[in-house]
């Protein structure tokens, strides 16, 4: 009992000895220590605000799925000869770079996340890679429906051989449930040539007219009102 009563008696007198010391020195360092504990916490939790909020803006878009699809792929092809009613040309390379028909099919791997499960896809071919293009949308998850044709008037003796080639081709496929909501005339149409492998409006203005839904443009030149774009002559809305 006398050494327990001793150590509480030099306790009291020891902590009578430091304590001046504490207060003085001590609890400011302990609280400066603490406030710089929560301002760090607190940029933290600000810097997680911001991250979180780039990660909501991109989960919006990635959630974004598209019901229509608008595709002019860059088949293998070259380009006829600078005078088109010469009896003897040769081909030409075309200005931009073109794909293989597996690459273009390869690209169906990242599109399926884009697109909806009910869908619809307008796809451009020519007379050379008319079967190939049934293979690629199937590939990109889309059963073939119907051909539709661009007539155009001919110009010179114009490509083919036997043939003069002066009509293109725009594969209308589907996937699962989608209902047109007007039925067009046709499966032909007519429009002027215009700059080499530009497409006419046209074929945009039966789409719209037919469909309705979040719309894309696979290989755009340039933007256009109501549609998102993909492409390398563009800025995409999507990454491939």
């Amino acid at each position: 009992m006398m050494q327990i009563a001793l150590n509480l008696t030099w306790m009291n007198v020891s902590w009578d000895l430091i304590s001046p010391f504490v207060y003085r020195n001590l609890w400011p360092m302990l609280f400066t220590i603490i406030g710089g504990m929560q301002c760090q916490r607190y940029a933290e939790i600000e810097a997680q605000k911001g991250k979180s909020s780039d990660d909501y803006s991109r989960s919006i878009d990635l959630e974004k799925k598209y019901q229509i699809i608008y595709a002019d792929p860059p088949w293998k092809l070259q380009a006829g000869g600078p005078n088109l009613h010469a009896k003897q040309r040769g081909n030409r390379p075309l200005c931009y770079p073109t794909m293989t028909v597996r690459e273009i099919c390869n690209l169906g791997i990242n599109l399926r996340a884009h697109t909806s499960d009910d869908c619809v896809l307008f796809l451009w071919t020519t007379n050379k890679y008319i079967e190939e293009s049934y293979r690629v949308a199937r590939s990109w998850g889309f059963s073939p429906s119907t051909m539709l044709v661009w007539c155009k008037k001919p110009k010179g003796r114009g490509l083919g051989w036997t043939f003069g080639i002066s009509t293109e081709f725009l594969l209308f496929a589907r996937r699962g449930s989608v209902r047109a909501k007007e039925r067009h005339w046709s499966t032909w149409f007519e429009a002027a040539r215009r700059q080499h492998s530009q497409k006419p409006e046209i074929a945009r203005d039966i789409i719209d007219k037919c469909f309705e839904g979040n719309k894309l443009e696979l290989f755009a030149r340039q933007k256009v009102d109501g549609w998102d774009c993909w492409g390398n002559e563009v800025d995409s809305d999507i990454e491939l």
